[in-house]
């Protein structure tokens, strides 16, 4: 279920002003959502490891996607000029640091699994915290699964670990994503963009850190 969302379905409430605002593009910086689950019975237990807050950081070509979990931190940094990356994971209570590195072939292959989704474009629109948005519909043609998007051409930040998997399908910046996939509803509500100077974004290893192939990591879980 965790790796469902880590995957790219977001959801993002609006609690914004009415006031528009004027296009505003921020080239570094960061943004973030808080997270809201609507969960089955049979999985409330798990709502308190999925977290709180997802953030983003990007400059340029690279991103670098933050998740804490609580008894986890991951963190994703992606370069999309060259399709390749590196996943560290910081698991205190077993002691672990766990480094993935992913190259263009890696990527090729997520891609493969990734659903096929078809995207249509609605003559929906509002104002979503001061920002002009339009409605997007995508629908996963296996499943059914439907994604709600708005996006807004008021705001620009570069292509980063969240929107890449939309780029050349959706016209402007996404800001909302609501999705329910089998019987589970996913909400980001988006709090804070910031422009501030971005350190540390590379895909060196850290100090501390075991390599290991998405493989291995896989078989550790029992998958």
């Amino acid at each position: 279920m965790i790796k469902k969302i880590t995957f790219g379905l977001i959801a993002f409430i609006c609690l914004g002003s009415l006031a528009t605002q004027a296009q505003k593009k921020v080239t570094e910086g960061y943004i973030s959502y808080a997270a809201e689950y609507d969960l089955p019975p049979d999985q409330q237990m798990a709502a308190a490891m999925l977290p709180k807050e997802y953030k983003i950081y990007y400059k340029e070509n690279l991103s670098k996607f933050v998740m804490d979990l609580g008894m986890m931190t991951n963190q994703m940094t992606s370069d999309s000029k060259t399709n390749t990356g590196l996943m560290l994971m910081d698991i205190p209570m077993a002691k672990q640091k766990i480094a993935v590195k992913f190259t263009e072939a890696d990527y090729e292959k997520q891609k493969e699994m990734m659903p096929d989704y078809e995207f249509a474009k609605t003559t929906e629109s509002k104002v979503i915290s001061g920002y002009n948005t339009i409605k997007y519909n995508a629908k996963d043609k296996q499943t059914g699964n439907q994604i709600e998007i708005w996006t807004t051409k008021d705001l620009e930040i570069p292509s980063n670990s969240f929107t890449q998997a939309f780029k050349d399908k959706i016209e402007g910046t996404p800001l909302v994503f609501v999705t329910n996939m089998n019987g589970m509803k996913v909400k980001l509500s988006f709090k804070e963009l910031k422009a501030e100077t971005v350190t540390g974004l590379n895909l060196t290893i850290p100090e501390g850190y075991t390599q290991m192939t998405m493989e291995e990591l896989m078989s550790m879980s029992g998958r």
